[in-house]
């Protein structure tokens, strides 16, 4: 028995000595309504995400709670909006996806209270309405059934270079162009499948005019139910899903400088925003209060497998993940021993450690410089673009006053010739010149 809870103090001890300090996540949207020129596949087509689409990232949600919550300590039971930031590319799908998320992580039940029974009854709008009933109905939350509402800062496309690759990448969109041959083909070969899976006839489908979207369609009608019964647990559709999958992968992925340029813009964010936690740590400047999460939702697919196949190079990379699935990057300080820090790297049931100077060189073996990045992808820096914008109307304007300058000077010096004497024309425009500079 002495032996048995020795034991079990020991467990302790090692679970204490591993403390969770920050965590970075890429995470996909969820399923989400194909584009409304499919109505005539699909009755009851609408927009942004599907009802199984909001039910997958809120289910994540419920397991980065447990993870970061119940776990570990690295985030308050009750929201903190100090401690996370959750950041969805402005596309509607990735902003829903994101709102799922946060109720996932921050279900009803962790939100604000009012203890104060005077704030209660006075924090109503400020008019004549009759709101009593709906300050009964909240109770002591500041919301019904004590929910929680939180902020999303929202994230430019450009973080992404393979969700904006027409407008940002000029690298990327040449590559592309360059392959676009056969991604028709491939795409003129899949459309009698996704036709049978929806028991249509395959004139039906003729607006699908990108691989992508024929992929939003099989993934689509799988997890919504939408196909015609007759498959085996459906599983002829999900193969369908992983063939295409496989094919976009191997295009865009075959190529290491594109998966270069998918990967920089992430994982360097990554990589700053921990090695900002870790020089905190080390000279004992954290707070509670500090930084420790940061939720970026709305990836494109082949992002999260370049950065994958970037940091674990036998990974499957045939394989493009599905709706709703994530990469978590997640910084732990040991302290058995000296201390030491640790980055754990999750992703579809694969994972690896790294030594924290081992996944920066990591990161900068699979990524360009800034400088790299900007040159392949001939985007210019925003800083730097606005600098020179900045400086070119400067410029301009200084030659307009010049010239503004001399047209005075010529026009002055014609009004006055003939009615002067040369040195008192000589006075008089110095004169003008004089207030002019003033």
């Amino acid at each position: 028995m002495v032996i048995l809870i020795s034991f079990l103090a020991f467990l302790t001890l090692v679970q204490c000595e591993k403390q969770l300090i920050f965590a970075y996540s890429c995470t996909l949207s969820g399923t989400s309504y194909p584009p409304k020129k499919f109505s005539n596949l699909i009755a009851d087509i609408s927009s942004g995400l599907t009802p199984g689409g909001i039910r997958q990232l809120y289910i994540l949600g419920r397991e980065l709670r447990d993870r970061f919550i119940v776990k570990q300590t690295l985030l308050d039971d009750n929201y903190n909006p100090k401690q996370l930031i959750i950041r969805p590319l402005m596309v509607d799908k990735a902003v829903g996806s994101a709102y799922a998320v946060m109720a996932g992580l921050y279900p009803a039940g962790t939100g604000h209270i009012i203890n104060s029974h005077k704030v209660r009854q006075s924090a109503v709008p400020p008019n004549n309405y009759d709101y009593s009933k709906w300050i009964k109905d909240l109770e002591a939350g500041a919301l019904n059934y004590t929910y929680q509402s939180m902020p999303l800062t929202m994230t430019g496309k450009a973080v992404d270079v393979l969700v904006s690759a027409e407008s940002q990448c000029d690298a990327l969109k040449g590559y592309v162009s360059q392959n676009s041959h056969n991604w028709k083909d491939k795409l003129d070969n899949q459309k009698k499948k996704v036709a049978t899976f929806f028991g249509k006839p395959e004139e039906e489908i003729k607006d699908v005019e990108e691989l992508s979207e024929l992929r939003e369609l099989i993934l689509y009608g799988l997890v919504e139910g939408k196909y015609k019964k007759g498959f085996e647990e459906d599983k002829d559709v999900y193969s369908e899903t992983i063939e295409i999958n496989k094919y976009i992968a191997d295009l865009l992925l075959k190529n290491g400088d594109i998966k270069k340029l998918a990967s920089t813009p992430i994982l360097r964010d990554v990589m700053n925003n921990m090695n900002d936690t870790y020089m905190r740590y080390l000279n004992g400047s954290m707070t509670h209060n500090d930084l420790k999460y940061i939720s970026l939702v709305g990836v494109d697919r082949s992002t999260i497998m370049a950065i994958a196949k970037g940091l674990i190079p036998e990974i499957n990379q045939d394989i493009l993940p599905m709706p709703a699935s994530i990469l978590l990057f997640e910084l732990y300080k040991e302290t058995q021993g000296e201390n030491s820090y640790k980055v754990h790297f999750t992703y579809d049931k694969q994972n690896i450690t790294f030594s924290i100077e081992e996944f920066f060189k990591k990161v900068a073996d699979s990524t360009f410089t800034e400088e790299e990045f900007i040159n392949r992808c001939n985007v210019e820096d925003s800083d730097g673009g606005s600098s020179w914008l900045l400086i070119a109307i400067i410029a301009i304007g200084v030659l307009l006053l010049v010239a503004l300058g001399i047209l005075i000077k010529v026009m002055v010096s014609k009004y006055i010739s003939g009615k002067t004497t040369p040195e008192e024309e000589e006075r008089i425009l110095s004169e003008i010149q004089d207030q002019y500079k003033e």
